[in-house]
C-alpha cells in the first residue's frame, strides 16, 4: 500500500511540475501581450492554468499525508517535514497571490477593450507574484521527486532545513530576477512617456495624425489641380 502511495506522489509531483513550469512561461509573457483583448484572454487562461497546477499537487499532497500515515516513524517524519512545505507553500501562494492577481487584471483589462494598455496595467502584467509561484511549485515538484527515489536517510532535521533553506532562496532569486523586470518596465515606460509627453504612443500618434495630414494637404490639393490640367 505505501508503494501506492509514493507512485501517486511521484505522478502528482511529476505532473504538477510540468504544469507549473508551462504556466509559469505563459505568466512571464503576459507583459508582452501588446493589446487590452489579448491580455485579458490570456489572464483569463492563467487562471484556468492555476487549476491545471492545483489537481495533481493535490493528489501529491495527498499521497503524502497517506503514505506518512502508513509508514513508521521516521518516514512519516521525511515526508510531514520535507515534502509537504515542498508543495504545500508554493501551491498556496499561487491561491493567495497568484491567483487573486490574475483575476485583478483579467477585470481591469475588461473595460479596456479597444484601449491602449495604461502603465499601471503593464506594471501588473509584469508582477513577480504572477511567475514566482508557478516557477517555485514547479522546482519544488521535482525536488520531491528525487527526494521520493532517493529520500534523505539517515533522517537529520539539520538536512531537511538546510534543504528547504535552498529552495527558498532560489524562489527568493526567481522573485528577485522578475523584480528588476518590472523594474525595468517602470524605467522604459517612464523614460516613454516624458520623452513623448504620453504614457502610450497610440494617443500621441492619434494626435500626431492630423497634424501630419493638414500639413500636406496644400501639396495634396495642388498635386489633384496638376493631374487635373494634365494634357490629354
Amino acid at each position: 500500500m505505501s508503494n501506492l502511495w509514493i507512485g501517486l506522489e511521484l505522478a502528482g509531483s511529476l505532473l504538477g511540475s510540468i504544469i507549473a513550469w508551462i504556466s509559469g512561461a505563459k505568466a512571464s509573457r503576459l507583459l508582452y501581450s501588446g493589446s487590452a483583448e489579448r491580455l485579458h484572454r490570456k489572464s483569463r487562461k492563467l487562471l484556468v492554468w492555476t487549476v491545471l497546477c492545483t489537481l495533481p499537487s493535490l493528489v501529491s499532497l495527498f499521497a503524502i499525508l497517506m503514505s506518512s500515515v502508513k509508514s513508521d516513524t521516521l518516514f512519516g517524519a521525511d515526508r510531514i517535514l520535507l515534502h509537504l512545505p515542498l508543495i504545500g507553500v508554493p501551491l498556496l501562494a499561487l491561491w493567495l497571490v497568484t491567483a487573486p492577481g490574475a483575476w485583478r487584471l483579467w477585470k481591469q483589462t475588461k473595460k479596456l477593450s479597444g484601449c491602449p494598455l495604461p502603465l499601471e496595467v503593464r506594471r501588473h502584467s509584469a508582477a513577480p507574484g504572477l511567475i514566482v509561484p508557478f516557477q517555485a511549485l514547479a522546482l519544488n515538484g521535482v525536488a520531491v521527486c528525487y527526494f521520493s527515489i532517493v529520500p534523505p536517510v539517515p533522517w537529520s532535521f539539520t538536512r531537511a532545513t538546510v534543504s528547504l533553506l535552498i529552495f527558498g532562496l532560489t524562489a527568493l532569486a526567481l522573485w528577485k530576477l522578475h523584480d528588476k523586470r518590472l523594474e525595468r518596465v517602470i524605467r522604459s515606460n517612464a523614460a516613454l512617456a516624458s520623452a513623448s509627453g504620453h504614457t502610450d504612443f497610440a494617443p500621441a500618434l492619434r494626435e500626431y495624425r492630423p497634424r501630419f495630414n493638414g500639413a500636406f494637404a496644400p501639396y495634396s490639393a495642388s498635386d489633384t489641380n496638376i493631374r487635373g490640367h494634365h494634357p490629354k
